[in-house]
């Protein structure tokens, strides 16, 4: 018969003995990163927008997870907001922070942009510049970090102002011992 093998499948007692959840410590299992409050929600939608704004695709869950910890924010919700920026939506989100990034910074402007003669006097040997961050780099940054504030900071006001407290649960007064 079937009795005597063991069950396959996640529970939670194989999900607390495996190693990477003993490795992490009991702290994973607290419900404030788990349960949705409004506080921990405001918090994981400003981790989570921040970080998947960021134009580091692939670090941003690693990004975010130190900031969840420390901040008690809610973990499914950053899970969710990160994948948001996946490769079928990137194209379109690092293009818009390109241009939003263009604008801020003044670049596709064309008479911010000096010559290239005043950049480099002639008669010095030209600069390796491969390593340094170019111009549209500087454009995605600024881009994506203007997106992620201003969509993190709002989500955070709203979730505070819009969330209302749920009714408080009765309680008795003393245990039912001390009715008598």
């Amino acid at each position: 018969g079937s009795g005597g093998k063991l069950r396959k499948g996640l529970s939670r007692r194989r999900l607390r003995d495996s190693r990477l959840v003993k490795w992490l410590g009991d702290w994973i299992h607290a419900r404030e990163y788990w349960v949705p409050t409004r506080e921990s929600l405001a918090r994981g939608w400003l981790i989570g927008t921040l970080s998947a704004c960021s134009p580091f695709m692939g670090a941003q869950i690693i990004m975010a997870l130190p900031f969840a910890l420390y901040f008690h924010a809610n973990i499914p919700l950053i899970l969710f907001l990160i994948l948001l920026t996946n490769p079928i939506t990137a194209a379109p989100y690092y293009y818009a922070a390109y241009e939003l990034g263009s604008f801020v910074l003044g670049l596709n402007q064309g008479q911010n942009t000096p010559p290239p003669e005043a950049v480099t006097p002639p008669d010095l040997p030209p600069i390796d510049t491969s390593w340094a961050v170019t111009d549209s780099m500087l454009a995605v940054l600024v881009g994506c970090a203007i997106i992620g504030v201003t969509i993190g900071v709002t989500g955070y006001l709203l979730i505070h102002l819009f969330w209302k407290p749920g009714p408080r649960r009765a309680r008795p007064l003393a245990p039912f011992f001390f009715y008598g």
